[in-house]
């Protein structure tokens, strides 16, 4: 079962004022725990354990502000053919799992002409570095810009060293100071990294078909990490010119808001609640899932707006109705400020709605607790509307 699930329609309008915009996707299990309904999910890890694959494109800003799903790609795998790795290595790039990141390019292709004045990027992680991959940014004219991550050691074209080993030895180069995001029990961090730049030909492997494609290689590797801790080591490619200090730099920057995916899907899983959706047994789901990664994206939306700009107006994410309604319920009063306040004042009080207790003036409100607030917002705005009408004033 392969179904596409196609973006709203707001997203690329609120795209559209961002000159640089990152296409982030990847690929997530959605595994569910009961095993009675086969005839739609398929196996995950083994037989065993069922559900769906969930691959979307979800859209950032360099700053790593969500904008919004734009595409999704949702399948089961078959259970007959399931571990047939044999076969499954015959097969076309057309009847393969990978065929989905050239799906997301090309859709990435129709999303780039709604956003003429924006360069928009795609972004992905290692499982992306198929050749086909790069083939089809190289025979796509105007297409978007591509970023990946590199995970096979490739022979370049014309050279007698592999990828890595000809990066390692390339002169050009600069050290720069990462933040390093937390990961897990390992903390936030800052990171000593080399940089180096350069040219690279992929030639096609020896068992395809296709043309050398031409990209640029930048490798950024932490020098000296903390002991027990795995440094930072990223090789990335991309059709973006990096010939100076400045355009590697900005690759640089582009390449973390690919792991602002991993909070979507936590969002989705753990805040929305998806998998304990059982509309999975019938044709319902797609449905479902359509409707919570609108709501996902509005909860992780006001999470990082709020934090990057707590003053701006409210308005920016909540209705009228919306802000009043929490306004009066927040203060106990049918008062209201002659302006709208600001999108931290309302934010609080959702969160505070969802149960959120504000220990210190310094703590801000999580995901999590934004999602229980919202969850409720829809009721006490509609009694606010109801309570405001004319036929409830006569």
């Amino acid at each position: 079962m392969y179904v596409q699930l196609l973006g709203n329609a707001e997203t690329c309008p609120r795209a559209q004022q961002y000159s640089v915009v990152l296409g982030v996707h990847d690929t997530t299990q959605l595994a569910f725990s009961n095993q009675s309904q086969k005839e739609r999910t398929g196996p995950l890890q083994t037989k065993k354990q069922q559900g769906f694959l969930l691959h979307p494109i979800t859209l950032f800003t360099p700053e790593k502000l969500p904008l919004g799903t734009v595409d999704v790609n949702l399948w089961s795998r078959d259970e007959e053919t399931f571990g047939k790795s044999k076969d499954r290595a015959r097969l076309p790039i057309e009847e393969k799992e990978s065929y989905r990141w050239l799906l997301s390019y090309r859709q990435l292709v129709q999303i780039q002409a709604q956003l003429p004045t924006s360069e928009l990027v795609s972004v992905s992680d290692a499982e992306s570095d198929i050749y086909e991959l790069f083939l089809e940014a190289h025979n796509t004219a105007q297409g978007p810009t591509l970023l990946v991550r590199a995970a096979h050691n490739r022979q370049l074209e014309n050279e007698v060293k592999k990828l890595w080993p000809s990066m390692e030895a390339c002169s050009t180069g600069f050290e720069i100071e990462l933040e390093i995001p937390r990961k897990g029990k390992q903390p936030a961090r800052s990171a000593q990294a080399k940089i180096s730049y350069a040219p690279v030909t992929l030639p096609a492997p020896s068992n395809k078909k296709g043309v050398p494609v031409k990209l640029y290689a930048v490798y950024v590797r932490e020098i000296n990490p903390p002991p027990g801790i795995d440094g930072v080591s990223w090789m990335l490619l991309t059709t973006s010119k990096v010939t100076k200090e400045r355009h590697a730099l900005k690759v640089i920057r582009w390449y973390p808001a690919r792991w602002q995916i991993e909070i979507f899907f936590k969002i989705l899983k753990t805040c929305c609640k998806i998998l304990a959706d059982q509309t999975h047994k019938s044709g319902h789901f797609e449905i479902n899932l359509a409707f919570k990664l609108i709501v996902a994206w509005r909860i992780f939306y006001t999470t990082m707006l709020c934090r990057e700009s707590p003053d701006i107006s409210c308005e920016i994410v909540f209705s009228e109705d919306e802000w009043k309604a929490l306004w009066c319920h927040d203060y106990k009063t049918t008062q209201l400020p002659d302006s709208p306040p600001t999108l931290q004042e309302i934010t609080l009080m959702l969160a505070r709605l969802g149960g959120y207790k504000q220990y210190n003036k310094n703590m801000v409100p999580g995901p999590l607790v934004l999602a229980k607030g919202f969850a409720i917002l829809p009721a006490i705005t509609s009694m606010f509307s109801l309570m405001n009408t004319k036929e409830y004033h006569p």
